[in-house]
């Protein structure tokens, strides 16, 4: 039987590239997005120099999106998810499905616990703000009837929310 070290193959298996050099060949992500998330991971995860930011995944849930970035660091991995973004160490949430439906349940949460404490007349505009931004960008990448269709109901969804959230008197601040 011969020797494996004897026997010579033409398949030559590369090193695996530099996480660094990846993003030079990155096809769906916009550049700007990218750019805001690293920032963000590098303002809350203190002395960590971003590598390598990717969006991975985006998904739609009552009409909410959820961006979802693979964000290497000099120390760490981490996952960031959008829609009040907030990030998670890659070592603690190895499934994203499942972190993903901690994040959507976590954000409900505090949304919930947020409606609540503006109860005493208080108006809150961050929603309706996230809201318009979200329509914003589907609407520069809208195409087809069925997204401009989906855009109004967006738009009508923001606006009931509004009213149920505050009254018509609590339009007069939209402008």
């Amino acid at each position: 039987m011969p020797d494996e070290e004897d026997e010579k193959s033409d398949c030559v298996i590369p090193p695996a590239m530099k996480i660094e050099s990846v993003s030079k060949y990155l096809v769906n992500q916009i550049p700007e997005e990218a750019r805001d998330v690293a920032e963000y991971v590098e303002g809350q995860a203190h002395n960590e120099k971003v590598s390598h930011c990717e969006l991975v995944k985006t998904e739609y849930v009552f009409a909410e999106r959820y961006d979802v970035w693979d964000v290497h660091t000099d120390k760490n991995r981490w996952w960031v998810i959008t829609n009040l973004t907030n990030l998670y160490q890659q070592s603690d949430f190895p499934s994203l499905d499942y972190l993903l439906s901690f994040h959507i349940g976590l954000m409900a949460r505090l949304s919930a616990k947020e409606g609540k404490n503006h109860s005493n007349g208080e108006v809150d505009f961050a929603p309706l703000s996230r809201k318009v931004d979200q329509i914003s960008h589907r609407l520069d990448e809208a195409d087809e009837a069925e997204d401009f269709q989906n855009i109004g109901l967006l738009c009508r969804e923001a606006l009931a929310r509004r009213i149920h959230q505050t009254g018509p008197k609590g339009l007069a601040g939209v402008a």
